[in-house]
């Protein structure tokens, strides 16, 4: 069964990387570029096994629209990794504690990436 992964990135460079890599190991991309538009597409549409989330996002950042994904009931549940430049300790810790399964430092390499997604993919949804 393929798995979906949500790719919410606003710098469509990172993005068009990222779909790439997971497309080259089978894996289903949606890629949405604010915080707005994903919103409203987790509002609408079955989680995906895993959500890769840039923390630095306009209108709203990663951190806030996380914990308000992690809000809708079908949500609560879908693991979220922190895809982020942001090495420090004081922005992992409140990533960790505000909804996110893991962080992912850019930049990294594909097999980074596939690591991350095999390890915290769900393995029901899509």
């Amino acid at each position: 069964m393929v798995k979906q992964i949500l790719i919410i990135e606003d710098n469509k460079d990172s993005s068009i990387l990222t779909e790439k890599i997971l497309k080259h190991y089978n894996y289903e991309t949606k890629v949405i570029g604010n915080s707005r538009d994903a919103l409203t597409y987790c509002k609408t549409h079955t989680p995906p096994a895993l959500i890769l989330m840039d923390i630095s996002l306009p209108v709203m950042d990663g951190i806030e629209l996380t914990e308000q994904i992690k809000k809708m009931d079908p949500y609560k549940n879908t693991p979220v990794i922190a895809v982020t430049a942001y090495t420090d300790k004081e922005t992992q810790e409140k990533a960790l504690q505000n909804g996110f399964s893991g962080m992912l430092f850019k930049p990294f390499t594909p097999n980074e990436l596939i690591n991350t997604v095999q390890e915290n993919a769900a393995e029901n949804p899509k």
